[in-house]
């Protein structure tokens, strides 16, 4: 299976347009594959229409009763918890909660083909990556630091499986707010790897507004809503098989570059607070650069008020 292929699986964009459509009550999949391809535009073709639809059937966002398509009892209960929120990060969070709360999705192995794997393969090695120094998204490069990387030659361990999956990242990598990037021209995309929305968007999960806690609590706190950062289970498997030069474990309270930028980036837009308190060896080290080269210290974050 999997969610990258946008030829068989599905496109980024059209889920956002099939639940503006199905929000509020069932539609016919006819009406939704007329609606979104008018006839003789050629905008989507059917066959991208229904295979969205498929994937995210099984992926257990949206429920088919007979030709009716409608949200989800799950995908209902994620979206009465961010009523406060605009309709794209509404979505957004939606389609985060899908692929990483929902049980039918968890995995054991991301290097298998079922769920989303593919996804969560590909976005864990490009948190691992310096966002400071890293912003070459061709597929050539990224394979190629990927086969640098490893430790464990493993053919079957591919991280992006070819330039198909690799254009059906990105979009998925910026809508659910693990990148920033904006698109020039319909074709070309200027992509910079920055987690800060997706954070801010599942805080609730996380910490209390108000609320202080120390760094390490809320790294695991993050890390178990979103496996794919920092001591996450999906993020260990990729880092399993590289060389531990490329990265530095969070067992050593180092927090990764990308990480680090969207925690201070937090900080800076007035959402989180982080403190140095008590001695160094409850702190941990966020870091910053291209060289990776400015170390902040912190032992504990508090949730600003909204």
């Amino acid at each position: 299976m999997g969610i990258l292929n946008n030829t068989n699986e599905g496109h980024c964009e059209l889920i956002f347009a099939i639940i503006k459509l199905i929000a509020n009550k069932p539609m016919d999949l006819n009406k939704i594959t007329l609606l979104l391809n008018p006839e003789k535009a050629h905008l989507n073709p059917i066959h991208k229409t229904r295979g969205t639809v498929t994937t995210w059937t099984k992926l257990g966002l949206f429920e088919q009763n007979a030709d009716q398509i409608d949200l989800s009892s799950n995908a209902k209960s994620f979206l009465k918890k961010v009523n406060n929120l605009e309709f794209e990060n509404k979505i957004s969070y939606l389609i985060r909660r899908t692929l990483f709360s929902s049980k039918e999705n968890e995995t054991d192995t991301i290097w298998s083909n079922e769920s989303a794997n593919d996804f969560y393969r590909a976005l864990s090695w490009m948190l691992i990556q310096n966002p400071f120094s890293f912003c070459d998204f061709s597929y050539h490069t990224c394979d190629r630091l990927y086969k640098e990387q490893q430790s464990i030659k493993d053919e079957g361990r591919e991280i992006i499986q070819g330039q198909v999956r690799l254009r059906g990242f990105l979009p998925y990598a910026r809508f659910l707010g693990f990148f920033s990037g904006t698109s020039v021209g319909g074709t070309k995309s200027f992509d910079f790897i920055d987690p800060t929305r997706a954070i801010q968007q599942d805080l609730d999960l996380i910490i209390k507004p108000d609320e202080e806690i120390e760094l390490e609590k809320f790294l695991q706190k993050l890390s178990t809503e979103l496996p794919v950062f920092d001591g996450g289970k999906y993020r260990i498997q990729v880092e399993k098989i590289l060389d531990k030069k490329f990265f530095t474990p969070l067992e050593s309270r180092t927090v990764s570059p990308s990480l680090s930028l969207a925690l201070k980036r937090l900080e800076q837009i007035g959402v989180v607070r982080l403190i140095s308190r008590g001695d160094a060896q409850s702190s941990f080290n966020l870091t910053m650069g291209t060289k990776l080269n400015k170390v902040l210290q912190y032992s504990h974050i508090k949730r600003n008020n909204d």
